[in-house]
Formats: structure tokens, C-alpha cells, sequence
């Protein structure tokens, strides 16, 4: 899987390494396969950095995990296991969750009231939830728009950016507008639960409802608790109140159920900010670098 690498002009005088990874999205690939890719490139980096940055230049056992949306998802699912000795025998020494969803089920449930607008797209609704069920894996992909960059942004403009050719193809187009039909329907989690946990793996109910829940960090963080467990890294919180794709109190919940635990957290619920309010370009798209093995590229 691409490994990216982004080499920040304030590296040297704040002395630290950002590093952006991406893992085999849904609806090929089930969200305890992107936890494992997650939680295979923490390994991967652990063992690689020193040799690619230099031993001198990067302290391995010093790291932080954040994620937005569902990135925040899977640090609070990774937290939960590195540093357990099954993984990665070190724990990262923070955790920063932005805006991610916490719950599949009960009542912090991703689904919206009323009746959805009618779809009107390049691919109709009812292809796009057929595709729900793909599970081709030469289909799947690890790279996907985050919503209509391609309304946005030319191929020429994105090529120009990234200094490589880049090109909408179906696959692509049919990935974003599954997203964006995803987001805005109005069982928006129901189809999320049908895309990422993949009931067909699962003998009985009881099964997928044990599996639902270890991948509800809510949930997973409760059962922990109740079983005298107190060890999580410190956690910040980062969640606007007007968020409508995932609702605000998932955070304030998993917030306070950590601090239940003894775990030290910050929370900020920025007033009245949506899904993805913090998205903001700050520095030329042409920074980004691709590290793959054993090379770098810009």
C-alpha cells in the first residue's frame, strides 16, 4: 500500500515528521481490514523511518495518531491496541481525533430524519447501492476524492499540482459519488454499516453485533472499562457543534467516558462548524511527496 510522506518547511526547528498513509477503502475492504492496514503501517514506519530519515533524525517510540471523520474512528480503534504486545509493543503518546464517528449503534446512530432529495448524479441511486455490496478485490482502491473535486478541479489543474499525470476515471467517479450519495441519504449509517462491516462474513447475528460494537469505540471503550482496564493514551477532541454527518455528542461521549477511565483529554466543540470545518489549504498541493519502498518522489 502507498505510504505518503509530507516533509513540512517547520520540520527541522519544531522537530517532528508528519506522515499521511492511506488503507484499502470500502466497499471492498471491511473496517477491520482498514484497521489492519492502519495498524501495518505503524510497524512499517517503526521500521523503516530511522533508515530512510537517518537513526539520528526520528525517534520511533515518540509518535502521535490523528485522524478526521473516519480517520478519528480508526486512531480510537488503534489506540486500543498498540502497545498491547499483539501489535506494536509501544503506545502512541497521543491521540487526536477529529470529528469521527464513535458509534454504529444505539443512540448515537449516524441516520438522519425525512425523506432524502431525489439523486441526481452520473450514476444513478440504484447502481450506486448495488455497488454497496461489491466485494471485488481487484476493484478496490486506497486513494479516493473527498467529495466532488472533480466539479472543482481539472485533470490538467490536479496533474499541474501533484507534477503527475492524473486522470477521473470511472473507478474514481463512481467511488466520490458513492461517498457523496452515502453522505447525504438519509440512512447515510445504515449504508455505511452495509458497506464496511460486511454481515455476509458473519454465521449469526450475535456474531456481527459482537463485531459492530468491537469496532464502536464507544462501545469498545465501555466493555474496557467495565473490565477495570485504565490504560489510553491522552486524547484530544476536536468536533463542531453543527457537525450533521457525524453528530457532536460522539466525541463528547467517548470524551467522557475516558475521562471515566482516568485518561487525560481535551475537547473542543467549535460553535455551529460542520463536517470537515477545519479543511483549509494552507500550502501549495505541490509539497507532497510519495515515499514507496525504498524511494521518494515529489
Amino acid at each position: 500500500m502507498p505510504l505518503y510522506w509530507l516533509d513540512i518547511a517547520f520540520r527541522h526547528t519544531h522537530n517532528y515528521h508528519l506522515i499521511s498513509h492511506s488503507y484499502r477503502l470500502a466497499p471492498q475492504a471491511s473496517l477491520d481490514t482498514q484497521l489492519t492496514d492502519c495498524l501495518f503501517v505503524v510497524r512499517w514506519l517503526r521500521g523503516n523511518l530511522p533508515s530512510i530519515l537517518g537513526a539520528e533524525a526520528v525517534d520511533v517510540d515518540r509518535y502521535v495518531l490523528a485522524g478526521d471523520s473516519a480517520g478519528g474512528l480508526l486512531v480510537m480503534l488503534m489506540g486500543m491496541r498498540l502497545g498491547k504486545g499483539l501489535n506494536v509493543d509501544v503506545p502512541p503518546r497521543a491521540i487526536i481525533d477529529i470529528y469521527g464517528g464513535a458509534d454504529f449503534v444505539g443512540s448515537l446512530e449516524l441516520d438522519r430524519e425525512g425523506e432524502g432529495e431525489e439523486w441526481k448524479g452520473e450514476f444513478s441511486a440504484e447502481e450506486l447501492e448495488a455497488y454497496l455490496d461489491n466485494r471485488d478485490e481487484r476493484e478496490v482502491i486506497s486513494e479516493a476524492l473527498s467529495w466532488r473535486e472533480m466539479e472543482e478541479y481539472s485533470e490538467e489543474e490536479l496533474s499541474g499540482y501533484c507534477k503527475k499525470e492524473i486522470r477521473y476515471t470511472k473507478r474514481v467517479r463512481l467511488q466520490a459519488e458513492l461517498h457523496v450519495w452515502r453522505s447525504l441519504h438519509p440512512k447515510g449509517g445504515e449504508l455505511m454499516i452495509r458497506a464496511t462491516m460486511h454481515r455476509e462474513k458473519f454465521g449469526t447475528e450475535e456474531e456481527f453485533d459482537g463485531f459492530v460494537r468491537e469496532m464502536s469505540p464507544l462501545r469498545a471503550l465501555r466493555r474496557v472499562k467495565e473490565e477495570g482496564e485504565r490504560e489510553f493514551p491522552p486524547t484530544a477532541f476536536l468536533h463542531g457543534t453543527g457537525d450533521e454527518a457525524v453528530p457532536v455528542q460522539h466525541s463528547r461521549e467517548v470524551a467522557a467516558t475516558l475521562k471515566g477511565m482516568g485518561v487525560p483529554v481535551m475537547e473542543r466543540y467549535p460553535e455551529g462548524e460542520p463536517h470537515v470545518f477545519d479543511r483549509k489549504y494552507t500550502v501549495s498541493l505541490s509539497l507532497s511527496c510519495e515515499v514507496g519502498l525504498g524511494e521518494t518522489r515529489c
